[in-house]
């Protein structure tokens, strides 16, 4: 226990005197218990009256060390009760800081330490990439909008030259169309509608220029290849063999990424997608046939890409024998108008009624078309009959009275009104 707390030394110890202190000493160091003399010392007071820089400077830690035995120290210590003795923030005040840290080497420190492991464990490294995605996706989106807002203003203006009336033709292929109540939006959404003149350019510009950058790739390195293993020179092909390696460079990149995305790189990069007529997904048979037909266009000084411009659903010659679609499609992300576009749009009467996705839950309100009925208003041979189609009614009866009590309610609470709450039915003179 305390016996080895402290040990004299016996060659310091000189004549009887010594020797009679020495055991004194260690007969005391055996019977105290220090607990019980920390509890009478001021530890904060003795502390005080130290000069800890000076005290540490006379004192060999080595050869303290070698005489006291650690183990038994902290045995016999309650170390937590003399910390809480001791004021941490007045200590730290009165030791010179620097002093200490001039003594400790940083470097051997920080080659003990994993700093790569540590790096990882703190998490910046996914913090800067998903900030660098968010900026990199931010900034793509930015230009996405610029280009559909031109597609807008170019729509706009070609439906006024041709005196169409865009309110009444469908914008979105079929299985894209939302279906829905209205809902005012200030930047609107334009995913799925139909893309216009504008951004497929940028997106056909961009695939030439990949196009022509790959090919002029592979041409170098398949000379440096034939030179390398070969060793014979290369001097390249003749123009129509040129011609033709391009042509079926330039028709697999296209098939290729069609048949398996939907769309080129550059058609990626500007957020396009080919779809079907009625926007199903594209099958391999019609990316083909697109991709085959595309040549046709340039027939007649490329009168085949005058629809894109010209007609409602912006459809290439291509499209057509294809029946594929080009629509807009970000992904993960909705494609948008500007913001200030969008607003000056949503006052325009084309650009009033925006849609929205049907819940799973929700039935799709479609219409019986006119064909299902006669001139006498009866339904036509074959016809099937709507599901809340009921028992024919006389047309003076068509429309009921409606309360003015349920009317006044609906005006109450802030539910829009019938547009037909406020008409009377209008009936023969001298019908009850």
């Amino acid at each position: 226990m305390a016996s080895n707390l402290y040990k004299p030394d016996r060659r310091d110890s000189k004549g009887f005197l010594g020797r009679v202190t020495g055991a004194m000493t260690g007969r005391v160091a055996e019977t105290i218990d220090p607990n019980v003399v920390l509890e009478f010392v001021d530890v904060e007071a003795l502390v005080e009256r130290i000069d800890i820089n000076r005290l540490l400077d006379r004192i060999d830690e080595n050869r303290v060390l070698d005489r006291i035995d650690l183990n038994d120290l902290l045995e016999n210590v309650d170390l937590n009760r003399v910390l809480d003795r001791i004021d941490i923030d007045r200590l730290l005040q009165r030791a010179d800081l620097n002093q200490l840290l001039k003594s400790i080497d940083l470097d051997a420190v920080l080659r003990e330490v994993d700093l790569e492991a540590v790096v990882r464990r703190s998490g910046v490294p996914e913090v800067v990439a998903a900030s660098t995605s968010h900026a990199a996706k931010s900034a793509l989106d930015l230009g996405r909008r610029q280009l559909v807002g031109l597609d807008a203003l170019v729509g706009r203006v070609v439906d006024r030259l041709l005196r169409r009336d865009r309110r009444h033709l469908p914008d979105t292929p079929e299985l894209l169309r939302a279906r829905g109540p209205a809902v005012a939006q200030v930047r609107r959404t334009v995913t799925g509608r139909y893309a216009n003149a504008v951004t497929r350019t940028v997106a056909s510009l961009i695939d030439i220029g990949i196009l022509m950058a790959t090919y002029t790739l592979a041409h170098a390195g398949l000379k440096l290849l034939i030179n390398v293993l070969f060793d014979a020179s290369f001097t390249g092909w003749s123009g129509r063999v040129s011609t033709i390696a391009l042509v079926v460079w330039a028709f697999l990149y296209v098939f290729t990424g069609l048949a398996i995305t939907g769309r080129t790189v550059g058609k990626s990069i500007v957020g396009l997608r080919v779809v079907r007529k009625n926007g199903a997904t594209l099958p391999v048979r019609s990316a083909f046939v697109r991709t085959l037909a595309f040549p046709l266009n340039t027939l007649a000084f490329g009168l085949g890409f005058l629809p894109v411009l010209l007609h409602h659903e912006h459809r290439a010659l291509h499209d057509f024998i294809a029946g594929t679609a080009v629509v807009y499609d970000w992904g993960d992300r909705a494609a948008e108008l500007p913001g200030p576009l969008a607003t000056f749009l949503s006052h325009r009467k084309a650009w009033t009624d925006t849609e929205v996705a049907p819940t799973p839950d929700e039935p799709l309100n479609t219409p019986t078309p006119p064909a299902y009925r006669d001139a006498d208003g009866q339904p036509a041979d074959g016809a099937q009959p709507s599901a809340d189609a009921g028992a024919e009614r006389p047309a003076a009866d068509v429309e009921a009275p409606v309360d003015a009590g349920a009317a006044q309610s609906h005006t109450d609470t802030g539910q829009p009104r019938n547009a037909h709450a406020d008409r009377q039915p209008t009936r023969a003179p001298g019908q009850r």
